[in-house]
């Protein structure tokens, strides 16, 4: 990737290492027309170009900083001396732009964004107030305006555009008032922790924490409708995903709404592996270190049982590719705790994932199965490996498309026919999808076809699993 600096200078080239955030950054001096020269080198944190402020170059990066920093260079430094100018929070900061001499900082505070401004000097001079718990899906600023553009959206908002002017409208917002932020919050009777509850007129949207399976404190978002109060007999659809340092933040998604509407529970987790709490969270969910993200995913579906929201059988799980991987390692690891599963796209054969498509680019997040030590703990989880022979395993629809050029399809159709070979229980589905790749860009009418497919999968499975369990 390339970038410009603000006044014109310097071509800013970044380059990354595979699927990772881990990158290096190299200067192209556009006075001197000289070859590119380093500037951050070895791959070993993240770097991003904010932009340029009185002859420095402001840069993004996790180098001796997990949750991100911004620090700054003199790009005619031969010592290269390097500046901190926004330390390390208890956040992590997922991106920086400049408006007018002013900073305006992404940060993801347990998982919803939230916008802060600093000075150049990394003083603090307020927040960008946002409507409720959300994600910013877009944000843009230049050196040279006023004004801060992006799009914002919840579980229940559409995505909606913003303007906010600095001179105007820039005001101290405290951080209790942003509604996550508060770090004294009670427990439940059963350690089920509450942080944040906003509700509108027709939902509600919850953080939670829970304890997963060694005492890691992990977090999700639990939304229903407003008058909907969960008891064991509630149907709740967990979705996670856990890879890649990609977070998981609220989503307006539509296919949910008759679910919802319908009396169930939507909940996503925090899991491991994802980019959520930092880089030290992915660390924890990735190589040999996975199975932590299926253990998170697990107990998060024991606490809401525990917590009288829901029961097991009632339970459905749904994930794509990173996490078809995972609702198809948690339903061969703990086949009775659910009631459905949705497999989108999984990358399901851990041992050759890497021979096809870019899959390749994904070995620094899973390991090989061309190395000796790695295979060992690849096969432990590797969902098409650990069909069982005869294992009641819950109804399961694999879903794949016959153009994906990201995951093999071919995984997908492996898993399921391994499912309907060995396992018992089911019904064991599979849904191919024809003239499509792995989900981006999908047209409206074959999107509308999927989410009825799969929303009445949901019902008659767990409908089904529901009436087993009390039999």
């Amino acid at each position: 990737m390339v970038a410009v600096s603000a006044d014109d200078r310097w071509a800013v080239i970044t380059a990354q290492r595979g699927a990772s955030d881990d990158s290096e950054i190299y200067l192209v001096d556009r006075r001197s027309g000289e070859p590119p020269r380093p500037l951050f080198t070895g791959f070993d944190a993240a770097y991003a170009f904010v932009d340029s402020a009185d002859g420095r170059l402001l840069f993004r990066t996790t180098r001796d900083a997990p949750l991100g920093r911004i620090v700054s260079i003199d790009p005619e430094d031969p010592w290269r001396r390097v500046i901190e100018v926004v330390p390390e929070s208890r956040h992590r900061l997922s991106a920086a732009y400049l408006a007018r001499r002013t900073i305006v900082a992404q940060y993801l505070r347990f998982a919803s964004d939230h916008l802060a401004l600093l000075d150049l000097d990394g003083a603090p001079r307020g927040n960008i107030p946002l409507p409720e718990i959300g994600t910013v899906l877009t944000l843009d600023a230049q050196p040279d305006s006023d004004e801060v553009c992006f799009a914002f959206t919840s579980f229940t908002q559409p995505p909606s555009a913003w303007v906010f002017r600095l001179k105007a409208e820039a005001t101290v917002v405290a951080e209790e008032d942003t509604g996550v932020g508060a770090e004294a919050v009670p427990f439940t009777s059963r350690g089920f922790r509450l942080q944040a509850e906003v509700g509108g007129t027709q939902y509600i949207t919850k953080l939670m924490w829970f304890a997963s399976k060694d005492g890691t404190q992990v977090s999700m978002f639990v939304v229903h409708r407003a008058d909907v109060t969960p008891t064991p007999e509630t149907p709740l659809l967990l979705n996670g995903y856990g890879g890649f340092n990609i977070s998981r933040t609220p989503l307006y998604d539509p296919g949910n709404f008759p679910w919802l509407d319908g009396g169930g529970l939507f909940a996503m987790v925090h899991l491991r592996g994802g980019g959520e709490y930092g880089e030290a969270w992915h660390r924890a969910g990735m190589l040999e270190k996975k199975q932590n993200v299926f253990d998170d995913f697990i107990a998060a579906a024991e606490a809401l049982v525990a917590e009288g929201c829901t029961s097991a059988r009632r339970i459905a799980i749904e994930g794509g590719s990173n996490g078809g991987l995972l609702v198809g390692a948690v339903m061969l690891q703990r086949p009775e705790l659910f009631g459905a599963v949705l497999c989108r796209v999984p990358v399901a054969d851990m041992l050759r994932y890497h021979l096809f498509t870019v899959g390749r680019f994904w070995i620094p997040e899973y390991g090989s199965a061309d190395d000796p030590e790695q295979f060992k703990y690849l096969l432990r989880y590797s969902p098409y490996h650990n069909v069982r022979e005869g294992v009641r395993y819950p109804p399961t629809l694999v879903m794949t498309a016959d153009t994906d050029d990201r995951v093999d399809p071919g995984m997908a159709k492996k898993f399921a026919a391994r499912l309907q070979a060995a396992g018992a229980g089911g019904p064991f589905l599979i849904r191919v999808e024809t003239k499509a790749g792995h989900g981006m860009g999908k047209p409206v009418s074959k999107i509308i076809d999927e989410e009825a497919d799969m929303l009445v999968f949901l019902q008659t499975s767990i409908a089904a699993a529901s009436a087993r369990a009390e039999a």
